[in-house]
């Protein structure tokens, strides 16, 4: 009689070796579903992963190293900074004076235009004399708390620079705070205000 391989038999086992394998990425036969689909789920979940930590350093390089605005305020002599602050378009500062010839107040009001140039707002004093405006008929002005508020309307600065004096009590305020630039510099120092485009990591440096 021919020998019958039974079904737990060294013959069946080596059957189920030769040609019982299951196709690549089927579970084989036995095997836990729950553990085939746990293996999936991490392939899938690795490019994902990838993905979006590729784009977060990418917008992370974005925002580091997107143009953003810094008001500079500088001694122009040495070179030396008296003031680096980051700021936004549309920010508005002043810079008050007493006027060298006339005696009078001076107030200028600018904002930080979106091109990077310093828009005049609005310029304020006691009286007329060299070097302030002159309003003509049909300009925007008025007489308010004894000044003559001027708005030019559209002029615009590539930077401010003048001279300071003990006894023009020049005073630029940004921000919530104020330089004495009278009492910083010595007399007769020249002072240039403009806005620098700089990569916006250098705005989180000391």
């Amino acid at each position: 009689m021919p020998a019958v391989s039974e079904p737990g038999g060294e013959a069946g086992w080596r059957a189920q070796d030769e040609g019982g394998g299951a196709p690549p990425g089927e579970p084989l036969a036995g095997a836990p579903r729950s553990v085939w689909s746990e293996g999936a789920r991490c392939q899938l979940g690795l490019p994902l992963a990838l993905l979006l930590g590729s784009a977060a350093l990418v917008l992370l390089g974005w925002l580091l190293l997107r143009p953003v605005p810094l008001l500079t305020v500088t001694e122009a002599g040495s070179g030396r900074a008296l003031l680096r602050l980051s700021v936004r378009a549309d920010d508005p500062f002043t810079l008050s004076y007493i006027h060298s010839v006339e005696r009078v107040p001076v107030t200028g009001t600018f904002a930080i235009a979106r091109d990077g140039r310093l828009e005049v707002l609005e310029t304020a004093f006691g009286s007329f004399g060299p070097g302030l405006p002159e309003p003509r008929p049909g300009e925007d002005y008025e007489l308010r708390g004894g000044m003559i508020h001027y708005r030019p309307g559209g002029q615009a600065l590539e930077a401010l620079s003048f001279f300071v004096h003990p006894f023009t009590d020049h005073r630029l305020t940004v921000g919530g705070r104020t330089l004495e630039l009278s009492r910083l510099l010595p007399p007769g120092s020249r002072v240039v205000v403009r806005i620098d485009m700089v990569p916006a990591y250098r705005t989180l440096l000391p």
